[in-house]
């Protein structure tokens, strides 16, 4: 299982991460965490799983939905397989939060506006 080290997703948007597995006999069960340095909180309930077979080996794709907000500062995420053996995780993956930036209101003489963050 491999990730990439750092992702952008503009806040309020749904973004999704994928981690596959190698093939192997049980099919593997996905996990999905997301959280900080050190307190990560199990999101799996937020993904979906699908096999597929490859030289009778089961492979297995997992997909995590989020759409994340600028408040969630230092976001991080990895999944997690297992079948019969040791448990693998991937590496983890940074998520970069980023905000978009709106013109909401130009005043009448075009020199004041005022500018918040989504």
């Amino acid at each position: 299982m491999t990730s990439p080290s750092k992702v952008n997703i503009i806040s309020h948007t749904q973004a999704t991460l994928q981690c596959q597995t190698s093939g192997g006999l049980p099919s593997a069960s996905v996990a999905w965490y997301l959280g900080t340095e050190t307190d990560f909180i199990d999101v799996s309930s937020d993904s979906l799983s699908r096999s597929s077979t490859v030289d009778g080996l089961l492979i297995v794709t997992s997909t995590l939905a989020l759409s994340p907000s600028r408040n969630n500062i230092n976001l991080k995420a990895f999944c997690s397989a297992r079948n019969v053996g040791p448990t693998f995780n991937s590496s983890t993956t940074v998520i970069d939060v980023l905000c978009k930036l709106l013109k909401n209101v130009v005043a009448d003489n075009q020199k004041d506006f005022h500018m918040s963050l989504i």
